[in-house]
């Protein structure tokens, strides 16, 4: 099994609604498929949601203009 830790303020994703929030603190996640890992730390992101939550790889790629 493939993991890895994400440390505060990367961006995770909501796993109910989506939404896009930096991580409130380090976690651990595992790898899902190509596209995301799922945290397997509880957090709660900026949704209001308690959960373990999803690091999408899109989101991971550095930004370019």
């Amino acid at each position: 099994m493939d993991t890895t830790r994400f440390s505060n303020g990367t961006i995770a994703r909501c796993n109910r609604r989506g939404e896009p929030s930096p991580l409130p603190k380090d976690v651990e996640a595992i790898k899902e498929n190509d596209k995301a890992w799922r945290i397997q730390t509880f957090a709660t992101l900026a949704c209001g949601h308690m959960d373990t939550h999803w690091v999408y790889i899109r989101d991971l790629a550095p930004k370019t203009n």
